[in-house]
């Protein structure tokens, strides 16, 4: 889905042109890791997965295509970095497994915004998956941490995995 409808949707004002991006996110995980120069066995091992599973998350062929596009629509509603709403520092070291939903659930009800405006804001979101997600019952607890440690060993924001934002790797 547009990630421009998302933004308008939500109140937002977006003042720059967006190209929406087709590939998966895995394949622009894969695309930063070879920027950088990793091989697959170091990534899996910093990212602490098997080689298998990083081979099938670049491949596409995993739940983090669901999740991180609805992870990344919740974090523009909020307004929030998506990295906030997976470790309350958004560093993969302080991640607190099951802390996803309770992390999105607190940001929601500081800012008063009532569970339908994201909802309503996000394609395929059900209130009953959101629901799940705010009780931290729902799989975004297993794929935003995963993806959170991928953005950080990768030295990349989450949110550019998830909308196709190719970044180059700042250097002193």
């Amino acid at each position: 889905y547009s990630f421009c409808t998302l933004l308008s949707g939500c109140g937002f004002t977006l003042n720059m042109s967006v190209a929406e991006s087709t590939d998966s996110i895995g394949s622009r995980l894969k695309e930063a890791r070879e920027r950088v120069e990793k091989t697959l066995e170091d990534l899996a091992t910093e990212v602490e997965i098997s080689v298998g599973e990083l081979e099938s998350i670049e491949s596409g062929q995993t739940e983090l295509e669901h999740w991180g596009p609805i992870i990344g629509g919740i974090a523009v509603c909020l307004g929030r970095p998506t990295s906030r709403l997976m470790s309350s520092t958004g560093k993969h070291n302080d991640i607190v497994h099951g802390q996803c939903g309770g992390l999105i659930k607190s940001t929601r009800e500081e800012l008063n915004m009532p569970t339908s405006k994201i909802v309503d804001s996000i394609p395929n979101l059900s209130i009953d998956e959101y629901r799940n997600i705010e009780s931290g019952l729902s799989n975004l607890e297993e794929w935003g941490p995963k993806l959170l440690r991928f953005a950080n060993v990768l030295e990349q924001p989450v949110f550019n995995f998830i909308i196709g934002v190719k970044m180059k790797l700042l250097t002193p």
